[in-house]
């Protein structure tokens, strides 16, 4: 008996240190900019690498156009021979999706914020929750928290 609890123990912990989560999907906030919505394409096959690409969607006739095909740019920390660009962002994998370093600038809420990490998760079956770290110290950025979110819909079951 005490070996099936030790067991069970060390499954489940391992399971809450890792998740893989799947992110394949294509993905929109569907607020247009120009009459056209941006459109994030995602690929993974696996949790060790997670493939990125990109669209823009007419708000008006849902005619796709500028494709770009989706190439490796997110791996794990032991297959970054696997990356299909000239330099990849390397995740870990965390308790609800992952998460990786990046120093960037994100427009949110009217503002333009630097950020220095990424977490990827969830929200529900088809949408995504991408959550920035924010390092900017201007005021206007200071009001938004420590961390700002976005939502991002799946556009197979927001659009139809």
């Amino acid at each position: 008996m005490k070996t099936i609890l030790v067991f069970a123990s060390v499954l489940f912990t391992a399971g809450i240190a890792q998740a893989c989560v799947g992110f394949s999907g294509a993905y929109s906030t569907f607020r247009p900019v120009a009459g056209k919505y941006h459109v994030l394409v995602l690929d993974q096959n696996d949790c060790k690498t997670v493939a990125v690409g990109s669209f823009q969607l007419d708000q008006q006739t849902s005619v796709v156009l500028d494709e770009i095909e989706p190439k490796i740019f997110y791996t794990d920390k032991d297959n970054t021979k696997k990356c299909e660009l000239t330099s990849c962002r390397v995740f870990t994998t965390t308790r609800t999706g992952l998460e990786f370093a990046e120093n960037a600038s994100i427009y949110i809420n009217g503002t333009t914020c630097k950020y220095d990490r990424v977490a990827w998760e969830r929200v529900d079956t088809w949408n995504l929750k991408i959550t920035y770290r924010i390092v900017d110290s201007s005021s206007t950025c200071r009001q938004l928290g420590r961390n700002a979110s976005v939502v991002m819909k799946d556009i197979k079951h927001a659009l139809y």
